[in-house]
């Protein structure tokens, strides 16, 4: 998906649910936070944006799916995100944030850890799509693996979802983790306010257009198309330049340079233009 299309997605989504749309940063974390199972969204929703106005009963009118879309949505989605501060943090987050410390460990232990600066992004992001709602969590860490790698990851994922299932965190355990997740990620905004302007103006140039021929329409101008389905494609005009250049590209035109006798039935007259218009046999 490209990111035009992400952020299209993106505000109707956010004005389905009734959620602020102005910062498009601010909405792709919303968006997460709405699409999480196995933790209590409301207390995650007040701890990261506080009184921020979100229409409940919408966001669980379907309690399996998610609210953004399938894993190409949320991978684009992600691809917008990094966390290039969170090497700082490692004190905090092993003693703190075992969900995430217990990730990082598990996926060294199954060859997915990238290592270096960008290793904590592609833990988070790991860490969203396993708790995202209605989303094949085997299929998305997969693809986002191997985009990363460059190879197959099916074993090293199937690994890393066996480990990950023999492990229980509490839902505030989780909500404590995601919060410090949420909160030192770094969304592209430029990125994405830079294809709202393309957006924007690409509907701007839409509502132009379809107001000018409105006018022409208004103003007896009529437009080209409406000239060329009325004038210049009917039965008369095609006749008149069967006359005027001796041709018969017409079946009417056909039987006036002919003149069939009018004893002649309709059926004959038309085998006979079939296979006159036959360019070989």
């Amino acid at each position: 998906m490209d990111t035009r299309t992400l952020v299209e997605t993106m505000l109707s989504t956010g004005k389905r649910h009734s959620v602020e749309t102005k910062n498009l940063g601010v909405l792709a974390l919303r968006i997460c936070v709405l699409s999480l199972k196995f933790i209590d969204k409301p207390n995650l929703w007040k701890l990261r944006f506080g009184e921020d106005y979100v229409h409940w009963d919408l966001v669980n009118q379907f309690p399996a799916k998610n609210i953004l879309g399938d894993c190409v949505a949320w991978l684009a989605l992600l691809g917008v995100c990094k966390w290039d501060g969170l090497i700082k943090h490692e004190g905090v987050i092993s003693a703190r944030h075992s969900p995430l410390q217990t990730l990082r460990k598990n996926m060294r232990e199954c060859n997915l850890d990238t290592g270096g600066e960008d290793a904590w992004t592609f833990v988070c992001k790991f860490q969203i799509l396993l708790l995202i709602q209605g989303l094949s969590s085997l299929h998305a860490i997969e693809v986002l693996s191997c985009q990363v790698f460059k190879r197959n990851t099916h074993e090293g994922c199937m690994q890393l979802l066996a480990k990950q299932a023999d492990l229980l965190f509490s839902p505030d355990e989780y909500v404590a983790t995601l919060d410090f997740i949420f909160q030192h990620c770094t969304v592209n905004g430029k990125l994405l306010d830079e294809n709202l302007a393309l957006l924007q103006s690409s509907r701007e140039d839409v509502q132009k257009c379809m107001q000018m021929s409105r006018m022409q329409v208004i103003q007896g101008r009529p437009r080209l198309r409406d000239r060329v389905g009325s004038v210049l494609q009917t039965s008369e005009r095609k006749i008149q330049v069967d006359v005027s250049l001796n041709t018969w590209e017409s079946y009417t035109g056909f039987c006036y340079k002919h003149q069939f006798p009018a004893t002649l039935s309709e059926k004959i007259k038309s085998r006979l233009y079939f296979l006159a218009a036959q360019t070989r046999w």
